[in-house]
């Protein structure tokens, strides 16, 4: 539409070659629009789950067309079909890992916990311990759509991975249809790489 006007205003005599530079780079122009960012417990192992329970999202939104049943279907059906690819079952309750997730719009502040840190002291009596120092708070300000997907370790309840993903284009009434690209690019950084 956009790309297809501006094509036949602005490059009437472009050479085929040209046109695809131009719509090309107005595709990387519209994917960037998108910024995921990702947390995890940098003391897991995350070879050590194989299977996933997802619990009831949430949905948070302003639109009709994304504030109903069939939208919290399709984001579940979407990051059930990513943690599968990566190697996990899914399972209906009590699996090695909880997931998450609430899709919200328009500008607020969100609070969230981010995952633990583990640190191994020497205790009173010379004893090595391992313990988790604690979650530490994180605000994000949601400029546009905002979906989060979080993850826990269901044998300790505490957050081992979470993916915040804002899109920032203008027309939000069309987010239902990016959302599985917005995704597919939180779960190409799971599981996270080792810092």
């Amino acid at each position: 539409m956009l790309s297809q006007f501006i094509l036949d205003v602005y490059a009437p005599a472009y050479t085929l070659e040209m046109r695809y530079v131009l719509l090309s780079a107005l595709f990387v122009g519209t994917l960037c629009a998108q910024k995921i960012d990702t947390e995890f417990d940098n003391a897991l192992d995350f070879k050590q789950f194989k299977t996933f329970t997802i619990r009831e999202g949430k949905i948070n939104a302003k639109n009709p067309m994304l504030n109903n049943e069939l939208v919290e279907k399709n984001l579940r059906n979407g990051i059930a079909e990513q943690l599968r690819a990566k190697g996990l079952s899914e399972v209906e309750s009590k699996g090695d890992l909880t997931v998450t997730f609430r899709l919200g719009d328009g500008t607020k502040k969100q609070t969230v916990r981010s995952p633990g840190e583990r640190a191994t002291t020497v205790g009173p009596r010379g004893r090595v311990v391992d313990r988790n120092v604690g979650s530490r708070k994180r605000v994000y300000v949601d400029a546009k759509d905002t979906l989060v997907i979080d993850i826990k370790n269901s044998a300790t309840k505490e957050l081992a991975w979470r993916a915040v993903c804002v899109d920032h284009q203008e027309d939000s009434a069309k987010l239902e249809k990016r959302l599985p690209n917005m995704i597919l690019k939180a779960f190409q950084k799971y599981p996270p790489k080792k810092k």
